[in-house]
């Protein structure tokens, strides 16, 4: 059984479910930025958001980049439109925490906090009521309004790397499902593209411990 809530924001009341789910494909084409990005990179994000908890959490997977990811965040903002800088972002949030930063970000941002590698994935959970209370004046500051940015893909998440700062690739949120249950459609890509990954990764271990015993 679902069960559906309601939500009034300024827009009138809006029918959601237990969780919401939401996905979407990165690319250099979604990058709004000048220069534009002309990365050949890729990646899948999917968000669910807990509307009882406010839990929200994220999972991204990207490969070719052409240098170490920096940043990766989840931005308001709709599609062709950037988010403005931080001081009145309506929402961002950084998603790529230490955990993942495992190789130097190199090049003139050498002494930047260590990056993510050019492919990878990371994943990040986020208490979407403790952040938003302390948002700025001009950014959401309550769980409904998020919600209902949510559910009008609203949200996008970016990936930025030193050749392009703005973003090298980006992806805008879709909806999915409204559901106590995913549709598949919206974890498979995920699972086989972290497949994917650390199919690569435990290959890559392999040779470095082979030429490690020579």
């Amino acid at each position: 059984m679902v069960l559906l809530l309601t939500v009034t924001t300024g827009a009138g009341t809006i029918a959601r479910a237990g969780t919401i789910f939401l996905s979407g494909t990165l690319a250099a084409d979604q990058v709004v930025s000048d220069p534009t990005s002309q990365s050949s990179a890729i990646g899948f994000a999917t968000v669910m958001i807990d509307t009882v908890s406010g839990l929200m959490t994220t999972d991204v997977s990207w490969s070719g980049l052409t240098g170490p990811a920096d940043r990766s965040h989840v931005h308001a903002g709709a599609e062709g439109v950037s988010g403005p800088d931080l001081s009145v972002d309506a929402f961002q949030h950084e998603v790529l925490d230490d955990l993942y930063r495992t190789i130097p970000c190199g090049g003139a941002w050498a002494t930047i906090t260590p990056c993510a590698d050019t492919t990878g994935l990371l994943h990040d959970e986020l208490d979407l009521p403790s952040f938003l209370a302390s948002a700025c004046d001009e950014c959401i500051t309550n769980l409904d309004d998020f919600i209902a940015t949510a559910l009008s893909s609203g949200l996008y998440v970016d990936v930025h790397t030193e050749e392009f700062p703005a973003g090298e690739i980006r992806g805008q949120l879709l909806v999915r499902s409204e559901s106590s249950t995913p549709e598949p459609s919206t974890w498979i890509p995920t699972m086989l593209f972290g497949a994917f990954l650390a199919r690569r990764r435990i290959g890559q271990r392999i040779r470095l411990a082979t030429r490690r015993n020579r």
